[in-house]
């Protein structure tokens, strides 16, 4: 009886494996830019990490062609600090050393990670490196790292997800070097947003304290793994800001000090920027449109060439 527990058990791993194998292979989101940063097939001169406001902000088409560079989109929808250095620590791994990394900074990086957001992204990266981030936030992966297969409950389509990756299948894919473009206009949510708050956002549930400490780890990291990095607050509708109160200019200030201590390692701020003041170019009062994208990509390739000389 043991014995044939023990093959059922060596059988279920050898199942998993398979299928993490096929998931590393899918060329779709969101598990695309994870398998070009594991074939070590971005190698760019620069790196733009984050969350949807890296993610939806930094149009390395417009950078690449002001800059004449290299560069790679690698914000990941639905993440802070805590769950990003995954992405980070895989690309230092298996790509050579960026000369910049751009890391959108801002009050929400910040927040503790409650949910694993598409988790079937993280399945082929339950590495003992990552064991630590992963069982933080989510206490069913110690059982998912132990027991084979456990990890796919409720994610029935891996099978389907796993298979495109060994047939080479391509959905439609709009995403340019990572990079995901939004062109819808404002969406008037925030409106109701306001309408239910009492002047200001609760931020009460963030140990701000805490999670600057994780940001700090982070950031040895990148500084340790780039020539310049720059930590930019990307802009953010101004009426937002004023629902951030005391607690914007605090953050802001810590992210600056944090700059300080490293050679080559810059905190900039564009909530004042005048893209900030106008509604026509966001979707959200946190998320630019693709018009306000394109300019903010225009700074910001002026801001990397005003930090940066490139070799």
């Amino acid at each position: 009886m043991f014995r044939l527990g023990l093959l059922i058990y060596l059988i279920l791993w050898c199942l998993q494996f398979g299928i993490d194998a096929g998931l590393k292979l899918n060329q779709n989101n969101p598990f695309y830019e994870w398998n070009m940063i594991d074939k070590g097939a971005i190698n760019a001169e620069v790196v733009f990490f984050g969350s949807s406001r890296t993610y939806k902000h930094y149009n390395p088409e417009i950078i690449d062609e002001k800059l004449h560079v290299n560069s790679y989109n690698l914000g990941n929808d639905g993440t802070a600090i805590d769950i990003q250095r995954i992405r980070n620590m895989a690309y230092f791994s298996n790509n050579k050393v960026p000369e910049v990394i751009v890391q959108n900074v801002d009050i929400t990086s910040l927040f503790p990670t409650e949910k694993l957001y598409k988790k079937n992204q993280y399945f082929p990266r339950y590495t003992t490196r990552n064991f630590d981030i992963l069982y933080n936030i989510d206490d069913a992966i110690f059982i998912e790292y132990v027991i084979p297969m456990y990890k796919y409950r409720g994610y029935l389509n891996v099978f389907e997800l796993a298979l495109q990756g060994y047939l080479s299948i391509k959905t439609e894919n709009k995403n340019y070097k990572g990079f995901s473009i939004n062109n819808s206009s404002w969406d008037g949510k925030f409106e109701k947003q306001k309408q239910q708050l009492k002047g200001v956002l609760d931020f009460s549930h963030v140990n701000f304290k805490e999670r600057l400490l994780v940001f700090d780890e982070m950031l040895a990291n990148l500084n340790a793994h780039s020539n310049t990095v720059l930590l930019v607050w990307a802009p953010e509708y101004y009426e937002r800001q004023e629902l951030e109160g005391a607690v914007l200019s605090n953050i802001k200030n810590k992210y600056s000090e944090a700059a300080d201590k490293y050679k080559n390692t810059y905190f900039i701020d564009f909530t004042k920027d005048s893209l900030c003041y106008h509604k026509k170019y966001f979707y959200n009062s946190y998320h630019l449109n693709g018009t306000g994208a394109a300019i903010f990509s225009e700074k910001i390739a002026d801001t990397i060439a005003k930090y940066h000389v490139f070799k």
